[in-house]
């Protein structure tokens, strides 16, 4: 998921108003992440491009081109920005183990919901969906 989150706010800073092309097959505007393999940012890129939050396709050649972030895709990015909720919600995504990332998007949504009501959410108990609110 951490993979997946650096990828969407990179795309975030390097879409302008025109659709942009990565090419992992030579080196040309290929997007590198820091401590990943190029085969490991690839094959999170065809992940991306088949969640709803980007639009784009897949080319015959490996290509990957970029219109743009969704309104999701952009809600998504604004509920894991902060580092803090970030860490809460794969706390608990590796908790419960082998969750998307809607439950992601969703629980890093609430967190976000709650910190600013001034509730600070806690995760109570492994392997349990159930969490905890310290005010």
């Amino acid at each position: 998921m951490d993979l997946m989150r650096q990828i969407l706010l990179a795309l975030e800073s390097g879409i302008g108003i025109r659709p942009k092309t990565y090419s992992f097959q030579n080196g040309v505007q290929k997007q590198s992440v820091e401590g990943y393999s190029d085969e490991e940012v690839y094959g999170h890129f065809l992940m991306v491009i088949e969640s709803p939050s980007v639009e784009g396709n897949v080319y015959q050649s490996g290509d990957i081109l970029i219109r743009r972030l969704t309104w999701e895709g952009r809600e998504f990015l604004d509920a894991v920005r902060g580092d803090n909720i970030w860490k809460k919600t794969k706390a608990e995504a590796e908790q419960i183990g082998g969750v998307g990332m809607a439950f992601a998007w969703e629980r890093a949504h609430s967190f976000d919901g709650l910190l600013k009501c001034g509730i600070t959410p806690i995760v109570v108990a492994p392997h349990s969906c159930a969490l905890g609110y310290a005010s």
